[in-house]
């Protein structure tokens, strides 16, 4: 059986208050790295299972979001692997982004 941890909980107010693994810095520089190009960048975030990796994702939209006023989409392809067709797991998920984000008139 595998046991998920629990996940941190991420604040308006602060959103680095409950990382207790300090992210802060990291995330900081990566911000920094992306907005100093213009040209195409590929990254990859590798770590063992439970070493935090979503948890930093999340942490890195949040800051996106509130530093830059830039609006992402969160997928994770292990949480939504219920499709043998990838591109309609993906699709549903900008589907609920737009719904959540755009007012249809």
């Amino acid at each position: 059986m595998i046991k998920k941890n629990k996940e941190i909980e991420i604040t308006e107010e602060n959103i680095f208050a409950n990382d207790i693994l300090g992210r802060e810095t990291e995330i900081e520089n990566l911000s920094d790295l992306i907005f100093s190009t213009d040209e195409a960048l590929t990254m990859s975030i590798n770590a063992n299972w439970g070493a935090g990796k979503t948890t930093f994702i999340k942490l890195w939209k949040k800051y996106l979001q509130n530093k830059y006023k830039i609006n992402s989409i969160y997928f994770s392809a292990w949480e939504d692997d219920f499709s043998k067709e990838p591109l309609v797991s993906i699709l549903g998920e900008i589907d609920n982004y737009i719904k959540e984000n755009f007012k249809s008139e």
